[in-house]
């Protein structure tokens, strides 16, 4: 297999958000509290994971919110620098509110109708 470049590598990552493609985009994100992996679809953050195995992490992304994920970094951009802000004292609080997985805003959407799902 032939290498590939590490600009060809953000460039394919990079449109794969862009143009919709994932489910999940996430990033490895350095903090003064350690490591965080975070995670977000198109509606926003979905995970913030301190200590995480990525591939585990992964896997369980994948089930909660669908199958194409990818590790990219622009679209945790705006996390990453709400976080920095956050940390640097410049926030109140850190990135908004997290995205529920799909099986729960199944459940709530269904309770709200008056149906119970088992």
């Amino acid at each position: 297999m032939t290498p590939v470049s590490a600009e060809l590598d953000r460039r394919f990552r990079d449109a794969a958000a862009t143009e919709h493609l994932l489910d999940v985009a996430y990033d490895l994100v350095d903090t003064p509290v350690g490591l965080l992996l975070v995670a977000a679809t198109e509606r926003g953050l979905c995970r913030i994971a301190y200590d995480a195995e990525p591939e585990q992490e992964v896997e369980r992304l994948a089930h909660a919110f669908g199958v194409r994920v990818l590790r990219s970094a622009r679209p945790i951009d705006p996390a990453r620098r709400q976080l920095d802000e956050y940390f640097a004292g410049g926030r109140p609080r850190a990135a908004g509110g997290l995205q529920p997985p799909r099986a729960a805003r199944a459940r709530a959407r269904a309770l709200r109708r008056g149906r119970h799902l088992r």
